[in-house]
């Protein structure tokens, strides 16, 4: 280049570079080379390609193929301008749902997806006051986002809300239906006995044995050492380690009267006394002279109180007898009397209770 044509040049763009197109835009820098009013509204977009040109304020926001001068929606969020509080910004558009969430924070309107909602009601969580959807509010639920947690009212250690709900009666397994659920009740079984202290917290028939007569105290379902077990003669000792068995022995008091026996035979169902006598007089037979066996209970006195005595059951069987009339003493509940008779009872077998055979 010339001297002359270089002094030209600086003279009429002011600049010592390349202008090609004389628009005072140094080649290097100029966007729209060859062209000095290739950008008449100085957007940065060149003519030939601003679809908008002339007008910088009304550009494409949304690059829709629309100038924002007549897109009704600039952001393309799905809200039109005229409603939209930035029209410009598609992730802001109004909270139509009050839930103090955009309706267009995913990009596009949709006030059921405007934010996280960890119970899927359409509420997002930040405008949720139940968040789970456990019916106790935020600010109540100690997991606001978890709804098998949210307090425990009954102070039983399960949470209210374990089955998705508060309902303190069913809070958790709960052996005994007594409202506390097991992790928190100190009796599960409700016997009267503690689980700490409980060889089988969930069997109200098992507990323990404090009192060392190898009966369970628990045996009613209910702890009580004094009624653990039969107990023929009520001295507070089952009859499993009570010295006094219910037997006959060969003598023995029987409401007030004296009853002997010849000898004693004890089984594991009844025990049996041989000419059996009280004071000395037999039990009249009354039905027939044997000699037999017999269950059936004489009209002249009631085996049935008598062994009622002995084993503490009704249980029995006689062996009936006969000789001649004589004075035979008679047993009504525990009356007694006299009578005489010819046949009598020789001997008497008194069954032990239904729980003494086990």
């Amino acid at each position: 280049m010339s001297l002359l044509l270089s002094l030209s040049l600086l003279f009429t763009t002011g600049c010592a570079c390349e202008d090609a197109d004389l628009d005072g835009a140094c080649d290097d820098v100029d966007i729209c080379e060859g062209d000095d009013s290739a950008d008449l509204d100085e957007d940065g977009v060149c003519d030939s390609m601003d679809l908008c040109d002339g007008d910088d304020a009304s550009g494409d926001a949304d690059a829709d193929g629309d100038c924002d001068d007549v897109d009704e929606d600039d952001d393309n969020d799905g809200v039109s301008d005229a409603e939209d509080p930035e029209p410009t910004n598609a992730g802001i558009c109004g909270d139509s749902d009050s839930d103090t969430c955009d309706d267009c924070s995913s990009g596009s309107l949709d006030a059921a997806n405007d934010g996280t909602d960890t119970d899927s009601d359409g509420l997002c969580d930040a405008g949720d006051p139940d968040d789970d959807n456990d019916t106790v509010p935020d600010a109540e639920d100690i997991a606001p986002l978890d709804p098998s947690l949210c307090e425990d009212l009954d102070g039983d250690t399960c949470d209210d809300c374990s089955k998705g709900l508060p309902d303190t009666e069913n809070d958790g397994p709960d052996f005994d239906a007594d409202g506390l659920c097991d992790p928190g009740d100190e009796d599960d079984d409700n016997d009267g006995s503690l689980d700490v202290d409980d060889s089988a917290p969930e069997d109200p028939y098992v507990c323990s044995d404090t009192d060392a007569d190898t009966c369970e105290d628990c045996s009613s379902g209910i702890y009580d050492p004094s009624n653990d077990g039969p107990d023929w003669n009520s001295d507070g000792q089952c009859d499993a380690v009570d010295p006094e068995q219910p037997v006959f022995s060969e003598s023995q008091t029987v409401l007030g009267k004296t009853v002997t026996c010849d000898s004693v035979t004890n089984t594991s169902t009844y025990s049996e006394c041989t000419n059996t006598q009280v004071d000395g007089l037999y039990f009249p037979n009354g039905i027939e002279c044997g000699p037999l066996w017999s269950t059936r209970n004489s009209s002249y006195t009631d085996h049935e109180s008598f062994c009622l005595q002995i084993t503490g059951s009704t249980q029995f069987e006689v062996y009936y007898a006969c000789d001649t009339s004589q004075d035979r003493v008679t047993l009504y509940g525990e009356s007694w009397g006299n009578s005489s008779d010819n046949g009598y009872t020789e001997s008497i077998r008194c069954y032990f209770p239904i729980e003494k055979k086990k």
